[in-house]
């Protein structure tokens, strides 16, 4: 089946978007399966993607896709917010959520752009601390790397780099 798109610009079709002023960002959601949105996602992800190591924090993509790979951070952003938080509300009270745990694990996994042996961790130091990011990521993870917490007189549990499975598994409290 082939999908014909028209471009409509204040009424008129046009066949370009000239001089129309256009959004920063669009975030474009979809649910359900839709290989022409999610086409069109993947393209402008791969793109970003191979230009994300130079990145500054003023520039992000221009097609935001919330897909399904999405929806378990959404559903985590939205679990750790207030109590008193509407939002929080309906979903514990939608999916029969009794108790949320005061603690957040996260696992950071290797990059697309550290895949070379150049990018091993050695020191498991600050300076090659999450595969040795550059510019804009390497702040926002020195920071995240502070805010972690550490077992203490909890259950025992595994932590910090794991060169077997080549990831980071970092613990956050949230109380």
């Amino acid at each position: 089946m082939m999908m014909l798109l028209s471009l409509i610009i204040n009424g008129r079709l046009r066949k370009t978007v000239g001089q129309t002023s256009l959004p920063d960002n669009v975030l474009i959601y979809y649910s359900g399966h839709n290989d022409t949105v999610a086409g069109l996602v993947e393209q402008h992800e791969v793109a970003f993607g191979k230009r994300i190591k130079r990145a500054d924090f003023d520039e992000a993509r221009y097609f935001i896709g919330v897909g399904p790979g999405y929806k378990e951070l959404l559903l985590a952003v939205l679990l750790m917010q207030p109590d008193a938080c509407k939002a929080r509300q309906f979903v514990c009270k939608k999916l029969g959520i009794e108790m949320i745990a005061q603690e957040v694990r996260l696992v950071l996994e290797r990059p697309a752009y550290a895949t070379d042996s150049h990018f091993n961790i050695e020191n498991n130091d600050e300076t090659d601390r999450y595969w040795q990011p550059k510019e804009s990521p390497k702040p926002f993870l020195d920071r995240l790397y502070g805010c972690t917490s550490t077992a203490t007189g909890g259950p025992l549990r595994s932590e910090g780099y794991f060169a077997s499975g080549d990831h980071y598994i970092l613990y956050f409290d949230m109380a």
